[in-house]
């Protein structure tokens, strides 16, 4: 996730991490305070592999790694048709911050909506690369 290696549109390049029917959550401590002011979240779409973009997306920073302050929230409506396979990348650009740890939370469709040929199996969601600046 902080290699610095984007995954391709391959899911199975070994650069994507994948979470069956759950929702994902990291925190990344950057080792000490840095000033940011952009994260960048890349998540794979690719609906007739079963992965869907997340429904919401939440960046928060925090100094000490138990107080986090929300930094931006993403709501998309994943379970919309979307023949593109494609990287969805969430950019949260905002005024320059003292942080050291950055959590991010992303919530899964959880099952595939009606309309697909999985209706109500169990929904992917892929995550690659969180890039701070």
């Amino acid at each position: 996730m902080v290699n610095g290696v984007l995954g391709s549109f391959d899911f199975t390049d070994e650069e994507w991490l994948g979470f069956q029917e759950t929702n994902f959550e990291a925190v990344i401590d950057l080792e000490k305070t840095m000033s940011i002011s952009q994260i960048i979240g890349s998540f794979l779409v690719n609906q007739g592999s079963w992965i869907f973009c997340p429904e919401k997306v939440e960046f928060f920073g925090s100094d000490d790694g138990e107080n986090y302050n929300l930094i931006k929230v993403f709501s998309e409506d994943a379970e919309k048709k979307d023949d593109k396979h494609h990287v969805r990348k969430f950019i949260a650009d905002f005024q320059d911050s003292n942080i050291r740890y950055i959590k991010i939370k992303a919530n899964n469709i959880q099952t595939c909506p009606d309309w697909h040929t999985g209706a109500g199996g169990k929904a992917w969601l892929f995550v690659d690369e969180i890039i701070v600046n």
